[in-house]
Formats: C-alpha cells, structure tokens, sequence
C-alpha cells in the first residue's frame, strides 16, 4: 500500500501533527508512534479526548476529501513517523476511483463528519 507514499515525517512526542480549524493541505498514514485526537469545543471552549490512534491509521483525510479545515487536533503521544499524503495525490487517486466507489467514500466522511459534530453537542 505504501509504494505510492514516497515521503516521511517525523515528529517527537507533544509535537502537533494537525491542528483544528487549520486548512486541510496533507494527510498521514502513521508508519510508527501513537498519536491523540482533540476536538476543541467553541461552544464550552472545553477540548475533548476523542481517541488515541497507531501504526496503520490514516489521519487528517477527511479534510482533504471534504475540502473542509481539519476538524481536530492531532498531537504525537510517541514518537511517531509518518508517510505524507498530499492534497494533489490524494485527489489523483480519487479522481481515478469508481464513481460508486467515490460516492460511498464521501457518505461515509460526511456521516463520520456529522457524527463528530453530535458527540461534541452531547458532551455539551
């Protein structure tokens, strides 16, 4: 799965990944680490924990398919390298995928979108 990800990053423990409200440029598929997922809360201005993630998740994609800033911080819990997935590339391989394929792919970021949104009104 990785050949087509030529770039790496590395980034130490505490270092922010991504952060909430910023505008989606990259993804990333952790190689190795472990990082924390926060949603910070405008309307209690409180920062909810929503998940810790490792080797093999991919983050920061559903502001690209969206075209939405990114919509959590994301802070290195480890160590943590990872493969780069830019905008353009990630475009590139939606662009050439099934158009059923594709539309189930933005139902299910949407759905998880708003999701994320109820969550954070139930912890409010």
């Amino acid at each position: 799965m990785t050949s087509w990800l030529q770039q790496k990053r590395k980034f130490k423990k505490g270092d922010v990944l991504i952060r909430q409200g910023d505008k989606a440029k990259e993804a990333y598929l952790i190689q190795d680490g472990q990082v924390e997922i926060h949603i910070d809360d405008s309307k209690t201005k409180k920062n909810h924990h929503i998940s810790d993630l490792s080797k093999g998740e991919i983050i920061g994609e559903m502001g690209l398919i969206l075209d939405n800033p990114y919509s959590a911080t994301i802070t290195a819990k480890t160590d943590v390298t990872v493969y780069v997935i830019s905008a353009d590339l990630l475009e590139q391989k939606i662009l050439y995928t099934d158009p059923l394929v594709k539309h189930v792919v933005e139902v299910l970021v949407n759905r998880i979108h708003r999701c994320n949104e109820q969550f954070l009104d139930l912890k409010t």
